[in-house]
């Protein structure tokens, strides 16, 4: 996995200025681009990158594809944990 520093976009859900990305293990490291998808680590919503890679909120279509996609769903749980490990501390 590797961190690619990004001009600092807003998450479209909390408002979070959000300037990395982390891409999940691949053959290939690449920065992100027009329709990769991302999860804000501060409220745990999934965000899409535009052109200009700013954030915006994922279509309804969007949701489905996420909810169905394994690797998206263990992100999920895993945001959920460490989340619930961070509140109580």
């Amino acid at each position: 996995m590797s961190t690619h520093h990004l001009q600092p976009h807003k998450c479209p859900w909390c408002g979070e200025l959000l300037d990395a990305a982390d891409d999940l293990p691949a053959q290939v490291e690449q920065m992100p681009s027009s329709g990769d998808v991302t999860m804000c680590l501060c409220c745990g919503e999934w965000c899409v990158f535009e052109a200009d890679l700013a954030l915006r909120k994922p279509t309804d279509a969007e949701f489905l594809d996420l909810g169905e996609d394994v690797r998206c769903r263990r992100l999920r749980k895993a945001w959920t944990h460490m989340n619930q490990t961070r509140t109580k501390s």
